[in-house]
C-alpha cells in the first residue's frame, strides 16, 4: 500500500478507487463539493410544479386587479346621502278682501290683518329671531318664546316683543302708530333711517306716534275702544291650579281670554281650587260653570262676559 506523500502527479492520475472500499454516499459529497468550490448538482423540478407555479402567479396577479374592481363596484351600488342645505323661503301673507282678517302665523301668533296690507317673513318663521315687515295696518298676539324675540319691522321703526297684543299702522303718510293692549314692547329706530329717538317701552293702554319726518314721538293713552282692533288671543290650552283661590283664576282667565269675570271678592274670600282647564275638550263657560257648582255658586252671562255670584237660598 502507498503512502499519500509518495504518489506524485502521474500516480493520482492512474489512481483507479478499490472496489472492496465504500463508496461516499450523496449527503458526504455535496459538503466536500462546496468545501472544493464547486457548484451542488442541480436538480431538475417535475414539469407539472412549474406549471402549477405559473398557475399561482397568474392568479394572484387577477386577485390584486380584481379586488379593488370589485371594491369600487360596491360602493358605487352604496347609496349616499347628502344633506340638502335648508333655504328660507319667503312667504306673503295678503288681505285683499274689503274688511279686516285674522291669521294665524306658523308659530302660534295670530294677526288681524287691515284690509289692503300684508304681512312678509321666512316659511315657518325659523332662526333665532322671528322677522315680520308689514305693509300697512295689523295688530297681533304674540305666541310667548322667550327665547326667540318677536319682532315687527314698519316704515322707520321696529318693535319687539316676547309674549304680547300690540298693533301697528303705518297706512298714514306722515307718521307710524303703535297701541300696545297687554304686555310690554320696545319700539326702536331703523337702523340707517333718517331723524332718530331713543327706545321707547310702552305699558299697557299706551298708543305711540313716530313722526317720520323728523322722529319725534307722542305718545298717548288709547280709547276703550281701541282694544276692539286686538286679534283673538292665543290663551293655553291646558291651565292647571293647586289650591288656587278663585279669585285668582278667575284674574287668569280674564287675562288669557280678554273676558270679563264680575263677583264680590269679599264673598269669595276662602274659597279656593285644585284641578285643570283644558280649553280643547271643554269651553271656558263649562269650566266656569263647574267651578260654580263645586262652591255653590251661581254664573250668569253678561253682555261684557260672565257674572260669579253666590246662590240664593
Amino acid at each position: 500500500m502507498h503512502r499519500f506523500d509518495d504518489l506524485d502527479e502521474h500516480s493520482w492520475e492512474d489512481f483507479q478507487p478499490d472496489p472492496s472500499q465504500p463508496v461516499p454516499t450523496e449527503r458526504m459529497l455535496e459538503p466536500i463539493e462546496r468545501h472544493v468550490g464547486r457548484p451542488p448538482v442541480k436538480r431538475s423540478w417535475p414539469r407539472w410544479v412549474a406549471a402549477a407555479s405559473v398557475l399561482i402567479l397568474v392568479g394572484l396577479a387577477g386577485l390584486r386587479f380584481w379586488r379593488p374592481a370589485e371594491k369600487k363596484q360596491a360602493l358605487a351600488k352604496t347609496p349616499v346621502s347628502v344633506e340638502k342645505p335648508t333655504i328660507a323661503v319667503r312667504q306673503t301673507l295678503i288681505n285683499s278682501a274689503s274688511e279686516t282678517k285674522t291669521f294665524s302665523l306658523p308659530d302660534g301668533s295670530k294677526t288681524r290683518l287691515a284690509r289692503g296690507s300684508s304681512l312678509s317673513f321666512d316659511s315657518g318663521l325659523a332662526g333665532a329671531r322671528r322677522e315680520i315687515v308689514l305693509t300697512g295696518e295689523a295688530s297681533f298676539t304674540v305666541a310667548r318664546d322667550k327665547s326667540r324675540p318677536f319682532t315687527v319691522h314698519a316704515e322707520h321703526l321696529a318693535v319687539t316683543v316676547l309674549g304680547t297684543v300690540f298693533g301697528i299702522d303705518d297706512t298714514h303718510s306722515g307718521y307710524t302708530t303703535v297701541v300696545l293692549y297687554s304686555g310690554r314692547v320696545v319700539v326702536k329706530k331703523e337702523p340707517g333711517t333718517h331723524g332718530g329717538f331713543a327706545d321707547v317701552y310702552l305699558e299697557p293702554g299706551q298708543e305711540l306716534q313716530v313722526n317720520r319726518g323728523d322722529g319725534s314721538v307722542r305718545m298717548s293713552t288709547i280709547a276703550g275702544t281701541a282694544a276692539e282692533k286686538a286679534p283673538a288671543p292665543v290663551p293655553r290650552q291646558l291651565m292647571s291650579f293647586t289650591r288656587q283661590p278663585l279669585t285668582e283664576i278667575f284674574n287668569e282667565l280674564h287675562n288669557a281670554y280678554h273676558i270679563t269675570i264680575s263677583y264680590d271678592s269679599v264673598a269669595l274670600k276662602n274659597i279656593d281650587f285644585t284641578g285643570t282647564f283644558n280649553s280643547g275638550k271643554e269651553s271656558l263657560e263649562s269650566f266656569l260653570t263647574t267651578l260654580c257648582e263645586l262652591n255653590e255658586l251661581q254664573l250668569k252671562k253678561t253682555d261684557k262676559g260672565f257674572s260669579v255670584e253666590p246662590k240664593q237660598p
